[in-house]
């Protein structure tokens, strides 16, 4: 299988990243640093939710009816367009429910970007991590229960693409509490991930 986080990283190349920067206001090479670590967390809280056969049928219905993976030809300001507003929203609301405002507070406050900043990165790649995941579905036939694998791959991918001294801490940190939601744990170790990525920088 193609790992998820290689279609992630193609479809997120320079062009699309200059845009997402001159969006956010932020470095392009500082969203390189930033964005395995943000794509490792929400594929790891996407792949919690597919682990039970409940997850992977709504997931899988989604990605039938919203997410074919033509999100992947955009480049550029047409693919920040794309994934900018209503999509990527609700997109963060089902992964993130409620601890959402806490995961872009938290990680606003460890690498000093305003917390909408980072909820702005966070609704652009989450139509992007999905139609990567339509895209893999499509072409490698995946079933609803293949999909928490394919995801737990692109989230070992990201990490292995985050910067030094990032390794296995999300996947060990996520659900450590051991109650089966992932969405509670992953606004604790929002603040740590992504702090860990910017005191690699300091």
């Amino acid at each position: 299988m193609s790992d998820l986080f290689n279609i992630i990283s193609q479809a997120l190349g320079d062009d699309a990243r200059g845009s997402m920067g001159k969006e956010l206001g932020v470095d392009s090479n500082m969203l390189a640093q930033i964005i395995p670590a943000a794509t490792a967390l929400m594929t790891g809280a996407m792949a919690k939710r597919a682990a039970n056969a409940d997850g992977a049928k709504s997931l899988d219905g989604a990605l039938a009816r919203d997410h074919d993976g033509s999100i992947l030809g955009l480049v550029g300001e047409d693919m920040v367009k794309a994934s900018s507003g209503g999509v990527g929203e609700g997109i963060l609301k089902h992964i993130l429910g409620g601890a959402r405002g806490e995961v872009e507070q938290a990680v606003g406050r460890e690498t000093g970007l305003d917390s909408g900043k980072i909820g702005k990165l966070l609704v652009m790649l989450a139509p992007v991590i999905l139609g990567a995941l339509g895209n893999a579905k499509q072409k490698q036939n995946l079933a609803p229960q293949d999909l928490a694998n394919v995801l737990e791959g692109g989230r070992r991918g990201a990490e292995a693409e985050a910067p030094s001294g990032f390794g296995g801490f999300l996947g060990r940190m996520l659900d450590a509490d051991g109650d089966g939601s992932a969405g509670d744990d992953v606004a604790r170790i929002g603040m740590q991930i992504l702090g860990n990525v910017m005191s690699s920088r300091r």
